[in-house]
């Protein structure tokens, strides 16, 4: 499909609903993520559209949804890039990482810097756009869900590794849960994953802080939580968080 017949098809879809998600236009279009997310960047550009993390909204639509919602993500994608750049930043020559599926991992890619390292991940996404700026990648195999891998042939790939650092997404944190993910197949990889880091980092924005997963993968001591400044005082004696700000 041409570029202008997506640009078309995303106008028309929003014209019935006020807001789309990427996902929605994923399936629409038969497109990868990146491509739906370049299209909705130069729809925005255009003034054609508002973009908003995780897909866009009407131009003109009810401005209390935009306050509420748009602007609201806007800024949770703002806290997202510079907890990346930061994890992005602790790289060093040599390392053996994994690079866990999510959107705050996602924003690492942006700002790396350090050539001599090899990635292993779950999500496709990631690994070709890894790919395409060089970097040595594996891609663990698995059960294809929404964009990644899981399951047993992923948790057998890595379990082969002994990764230097790990990079998490959350689905949530708290005191009594740890860190959660949203099910048993996503908990138990990055469980594997866990037991093969020398280090642990978890990145999550202040909002993880309000939910809780369905499933844990890691006590709260045995990772470190990079998140933003907003996050509020439910952790502050908690030894092993990092604000970025």
């Amino acid at each position: 499909m041409l570029t202008e017949q997506r640009y078309e098809k995303i106008l028309g879809l929003l014209e019935q609903k006020d807001s789309v998600t990427v996902m929605e236009l994923k399936k629409l279009l038969g497109v990868s993520d990146s491509t739906v997310r370049r299209d909705l960047t130069a729809l925005d550009k255009a003034k054609k559209l508002v973009k908003v993390f995780g897909g866009a909204v009407r131009v003109g639509a009810d401005a209390a949804q935009k306050d509420s919602s748009a602007d609201r993500e806007r800024e949770c994608c703002e806290e997202k890039r510079r907890i990346g750049k930061y994890a992005a930043g602790l790289l060093e020559p040599g390392d053996v990482i994994y690079m866990d599926t999510g959107t705050t991992v996602g924003c690492m890619i942006d700002y790396l810097t350090e050539k001599e390292i090899t990635v292993v991940t779950n999500d496709i996404d990631h690994a070709k756009r890894l790919a395409d700026l060089g970097y040595k990648v594996v891609l663990t195999g698995g059960e294809f869900r929404d964009g990644s891998l899981a399951g047993n042939d992923a948790v057998e790939c890595v379990m082969r590794y002994a990764f230097t650092k790990g990079f998490f997404g959350t689905a949530g944190i708290s005191r009594k849960a740890g860190f959660t993910a949203s099910d048993f197949l996503d908990a138990s990889l990055k469980e594997a994953v866990f037991s093969r880091c020398r280090a642990r980092y978890i990145l999550g924005d202040h909002t993880k802080l309000e939910h809780t997963g369905a499933v844990s993968f890691g006590a709260l001591e045995e990772g470190i939580l990079l998140t933003d400044e907003d996050a509020g005082e439910e952790l502050d004696d908690y030894t092993k968080v990092w604000r970025i700000n």
